[in-house]
């Protein structure tokens, strides 16, 4: 006869659990390799991941999808909603920022209506802009004319986004 042995569930799992640990550790560089691989080539969902995250660190509504990230690139065409720079440029790369900073109170949170595709580098517009409030920085940046011109692009983006994507809470 066959000896069987049973084991209850919490063995069962703490099992399981083991042997990860185990394997993760035997594997670990190729675990990086993979892990690094996929990020480089999902880039839309590490950027618009990393938005979600930063938003549920700081208890702010969060209604962001890659679907809405791929939206918001196509429209600008794969370029700065800000400078117009392609976000695929030697120097700059893509970035999904909030536009009204998270960091704000008046912050509505991850939201297809306060996401942004912006340049993210050395003089990029998301690393320039950082957590102060976009009116003010557009106007030292870009002057006043100029900046009354890209808040009007942006604004026309968001009132299209708010009927695309309405929030189903």
């Amino acid at each position: 006869m066959y000896n069987v042995v049973y084991m209850d569930r919490c063995q069962i799992k703490d099992k399981i659990l083991e042997y990860r640990k185990v394997s993760a550790k035997k594997n670990a560089v190729k675990i990086r390799e993979r892990s690094s691989l996929w990020k480089k080539n999902n880039r839309d969902k590490v950027n618009a991941g990393t938005a979600k995250r930063r938003s549920a660190r700081n208890n702010l509504t969060t209604h962001w999808t890659t679907e809405h990230w791929i939206f918001a690139c196509n429209y600008f065409h794969n370029r700065c909603a800000v400078c117009d720079t392609p976000l695929d440029g030697l120097f700059h790369t893509k970035a999904a920022d909030h536009w009204i900073p998270a960091s704000s109170p008046e912050c509505p949170g991850t939201v297809p209506w306060n996401m942004l595709p912006l340049c993210h580098g050395t003089m990029g517009c998301n690393t320039q802009k950082g957590s102060t409030d976009p009116v003010i920085w557009l106007n030292k940046v870009y002057g006043k004319r100029k900046a009354n011109k890209i808040l009007k692009k942006i604004k026309l983006y968001f009132s299209i986004v708010t009927v695309l994507f309405p929030l189903d809470v």
